[in-house]
């Protein structure tokens, strides 16, 4: 019976209409759930963008601050070996002091004291002053009559005057000498003020000793803080964004301008480090000075990553902290528009469709950036882990052999001293290219940091890989010396490490890859090395 009505004459319009109301509840519905799907994944989307946008800027950030700690430490170490093999005289120790001062652009002092209160110290001012570059110095005898000599030097390392005055502080009282005699190796002083500047500042220093272990020297450099606080905070962060250098005990080392000058009031008011959470500096997720990943918290709506600086041999933190909204505006802009259209729930489907699209284009370039180096266009090495084992399986499956090569450019650090950063930046792009140009399609090349880059290459046998290495090596060489020509003697010494892809481990490659440029460079430049078994 109740088929039988529906086959009515009247019920037909009802039937239709009713059919009518149900496919549009239907759409509106399927619209719903497909503007509930978009707004859901967008947002899923833009949180792992806003964290691979973020580590991204940790890579750089931690790259910067590992140039200013291995300019002070190898400074340290150079001229400690130096003196300990050479045995030079006090003006040679003079000359040498103020050289290393003078080239390196982010040393701010270089100091040897002797035992018997002997010592030299040059420094380069902190901020604008009528003198480049002072020297101070004094002989055991001159400190025994509390005085000391003054050079000032204008920027082409020309003498401007020589002053003899009162020695306020006897260099065997400053922190670095100290904690040098309880360390057999290179060690971190903790931050503190400088006594002379009232900045505050913290030294890589070493004890040179003679062969019955007794100290003969103490050489100890440290870099301009407010130096690397500035260039941790240009980078692109948003107007919220800030990045912060923490030591162990979570007290501040860096900060941004006005948190910085917080830190030296401490200091001058009591001696004291100021502590992060006094600068609302915490995370739901801290890292320590090991943790050598990327840890991701959270703190009053900011995502926070922390990373570990032990690597370069520090005691220290890396703290950055931005807003989803500051690193993308067009993130939160997006999310507004989708909120908008699940509300009104009369889009068509078509105009979802078109949202859809919107929404994951201008995320697939933010990931796209975030996996690739600003500068060189090569992968970055966040990106590079991630895709490298997929690259090794595929050669596994087909019985071939990988090699993994380390490139290293020599006298980059002259061509940066003497045509600045710019020349330095323009090299390192030029490698980039090369890079590309010189391997294949399945091949990875990855900017490791700094004038460091790897190349993962496909290999058919193993017997190939000197020679592709040495190809790699020697073209990119090429087009260095074509470029700028040969007043830097740049060059390129490479390593590579090769192994059957069924039995290799991406770290390992590259572990043996810079054991064998690490070695290369110490023994003979220019060429390729291969790594031992």
């Amino acid at each position: 019976m109740p088929f039988r009505r529906l086959l009515r004459p009247g019920a037909r319009h009802w039937s239709g209409a009713t059919v009518m109301v149900l496919l549009g509840l239907g759409l509106l519905v399927s619209q719903m759930l497909v503007a509930f799907w978009i707004l859901s994944t967008t947002r899923s989307g833009a949180a792992e963008a806003v964290e691979d946008v973020l580590g991204y800027v940790a890579d750089v950030s931690a790259d910067r601050v590992g140039r200013y700690v291995g300019d002070a430490s190898s400074t340290t170490e150079e001229l400690a070996a130096w003196i300990e093999s050479d045995s030079p005289g006090f003006e040679m120790i003079a000359d040498r002091v103020l050289e290393e001062v003078r080239v390196n652009q982010q040393v701010r002092a270089v100091a040897v004291v002797h035992p018997d209160g002997g010592f030299v110290i040059a420094t380069r001012p902190e901020e604008e002053s009528d003198y480049a570059f002072r020297l101070t110095m004094g002989s055991p005898e001159d400190v025994a009559a509390g005085v000391a000599t003054t050079r000032e030097y204008n920027d082409g390392g020309r003498s401007r005057s020589t002053v003899q005055a009162p020695l306020g502080l006897d260099p065997r009282m400053l922190d670095f000498y100290a904690v040098a005699l309880d360390n057999e190796a290179l060690t971190w002083t903790e931050p503190a003020l400088r006594p002379v500047t009232q900045r505050p500042g913290t030294w890589s220093t070493v004890a040179v000793r003679n062969d019955a272990g007794e100290p003969v020297a103490v050489v100890a450099s440290d870099f301009l803080l407010g130096s690397l606080s500035v260039e941790l905070n240009e980078l692109p962060l948003g107007a919220d964004g800030e990045a912060f250098v923490l030591y162990e005990d979570r007290t501040v080392i860096a900060a941004p301008p006005a948190s910085m000058e917080r830190v030296t009031q401490s200091l001058l008011a009591g001696g004291v480090r100021l502590s992060g959470n006094e600068l609302g500096i915490e995370t739901t997720a801290p890292a320590t000075p090991a943790s050598s990943a990327d840890v991701f918290g959270a703190m009053d709506g900011l995502v926070v990553v922390e990373r570990g600086l032990g690597e370069y041999g520090v005691d220290w933190v890396l703290h950055i902290r931005a807003s989803g909204e500051g690193l993308s505006p067009g993130v939160a802009q997006l999310e507004s528009t989708l909120v908008w259209a699940t509300a009104a729930m009369v889009l068509a489907i078509g105009v979802a469709g078109a949202v859809l699209l919107r929404s994951w284009r201008p995320l697939g370039e933010l990931s796209r950036a975030a996996r690739k180096d600003s500068l060189t266009g090569l992968l970055n090495r966040r990106h590079f882990h991630a895709v490298a084992p997929g690259m090794i399986a595929a050669l596994a499956r087909e019985d071939l052999w990988v090699c993994t090569v380390a490139l290293d450019l020599d006298n980059f650090k002259s061509l940066n001293d003497t045509r600045g950063h710019g020349a330095g930046d323009e090299a390192l792009e030029l490698v980039g290219n090369a890079l590309r140009d010189h391997t294949r399609r399945p091949d990875l090349v990855v900017r490791w940091g700094g004038d460091e880059f790897i190349a993962l290459l496909a290999l058919e046998s193993e017997g190939r890989a000197d020679a592709l290495a040495e190809r790699l090596r020697s073209r990119v060489e090429a087009e260095l010396l074509e470029e700028f020509g040969s007043e830097f003697q740049l060059g390129v010494t490479a390593g590579y490490a090769v192994s059957r892809a069924a039995d290799a481990e991406v770290d390992d490659l590259v572990r043996r890859a810079d054991r064998a440029l690490v070695h290369g460079k110490r023994s003979e430049k220019s060429r390729v090395h291969a790594a031992g078994i």
